[in-house]
């Protein structure tokens, strides 16, 4: 499904800033800006109906609004795909708010927007087709569930928030058998049989990002303007590891390191992601940004990396068995490779999303002219 969006005279912070935007036009925005709009519109997918009780609910119960939203997507692509098949939104005459319009409702799974779950103990809002009180009442659930932890006031783009919020979310009283269609390009999918494809989505798994399409295709163009003939290290990294053997020799001293496998390089290449100097190579990987929004963090970071290549690359075969990764020594195939697919698909792809909401609304504000109100 195209992306929508449809924002007009939402109101943020109390009011005190209004926003007015339409996908291709910005009031006031300079010249230059109306591009920026185009593509932050892309990302966007929330009905704009639903966005202020998305707001309040989160304001309501200090929560960041952004998990909610990437509920409904995840849950039901904001009733638009639900589980059930029946078409509901968008069209004129056919708006699925303040309540959803035909219900959603499955024997046994889950019902409204966010698919709340109905157990023996009644756990589901009074109205699980009323946006607003499902979101207020999955909005207390969710704080709830966070306990007062103080990774609930880290950034969503943080890996340790990231993976708190995941197991709150997995905690919830909700039914999400699956990511609906729809919406971002988040869903996780097979690596396939390309060795970089493989290793890219072992590491993305440890940093608390999807197995997109857009996630592996970024991994391998990254992997590939490096063309590095280091054993199990695809993105060159210098993080020691034991059993590691120097590839080369740096002129301010380190090296690049062959690996003994390829866990040990995808854990390598883990530590130096996560060692607090690359978060917004993280974020735009959580965001499953794409290849440009990763490939913009990665040449304005500290790794060295001054431009990707292909998304298609598979690594270099070099003399002496350096080819990266590839089959370990001996010819067996790498390991079977932990992904996000399975029972953390549903809650690893929410928190992508909502990071990615995140992000774009940020931009938006800032594209956005303030205004004060009286």
């Amino acid at each position: 499904m195209k992306p929508v969006l449809r924002l007009a005279a939402v109101a943020v912070c109390g009011g005190v800033v209004g926003l007015f935007l339409l996908p291709f036009l910005v009031a006031g925005v300079v010249a230059g800006q109306l591009e920026q709009t185009a593509q932050l519109a892309a990302q966007w997918d929330i009905p704009p109906e639903v966005v202020p009780a998305l707001q309040d609910a989160g304001q309501q119960w200090a929560l960041p609004w952004f998990l909610l939203a990437g509920i409904g997507s995840v849950a039901t692509d904001f009733a638009r795909h639900a589980p059930d098949g029946q078409s509901r939104g968008d069209a004129p005459g056919t708006a699925i708010f303040p309540t959803v319009t035909p219900p959603i409702g499955r024997p046994g799974g889950g019902e409204g927007m966010f698919l709340a779950r109905r157990d023996t103990a009644g756990s589901a809002p009074a109205d699980p087709q009323d946006v607003r009180a499902a979101a207020a009442w999955l909005a207390a659930q969710l704080t709830a569930l966070a306990k007062g932890s103080p990774l609930a006031q880290r950034p969503l783009s943080d890996p340790e928030a990231s993976r708190f919020w995941q197991q709150v979310i997995a905690a919830a009283p909700l039914t999400i058998a699956s990511p609906a269609t729809g919406g971002g390009d988040v869903t996780p999918v097979p690596p396939g049989d390309n060795p970089i494809r493989q290793f890219a989505s072992a590491v993305l798994a440890r940093i608390s990002a999807p197995s997109s399409s857009a996630n592996l295709d970024a991994f391998a163009a990254w992997a590939a303007g490096e063309g590095s003939c280091a054993r199990f290290n695809p993105l060159a990294t210098t993080q020691p590891e034991p059993g590691a053997t120097p590839f080369n020799n740096l002129s301010g001293g380190g090296h690049v390191w062959h690996y003994p496998s390829f866990a040990i390089g995808v854990q390598a290449t883990t530590t130096a992601l996560t060692n607090g100097l690359y978060q917004p190579v993280i974020a735009a990987f959580q965001a499953s940004a794409g290849v440009a929004a990763v490939e913009a963090a990665v040449v304005r970071s500290p790794w060295g990396t001054r431009h990707f290549g292909s998304t298609s690359y598979a690594g270099r075969q070099c003399a002496g068995g350096g080819s990266a990764p590839g089959p370990a020594p001996g010819g067996a195939p790498p390991p079977t490779l932990p992904t996000v697919a399975g029972p953390d698909a549903v809650p690893a792809t929410i928190v992508a999303r909502a990071i990615q909401y995140e992000a774009v609304w940020s931009q938006m504000i800032a594209l956005a002219p303030a205004t004060t109100t009286p």
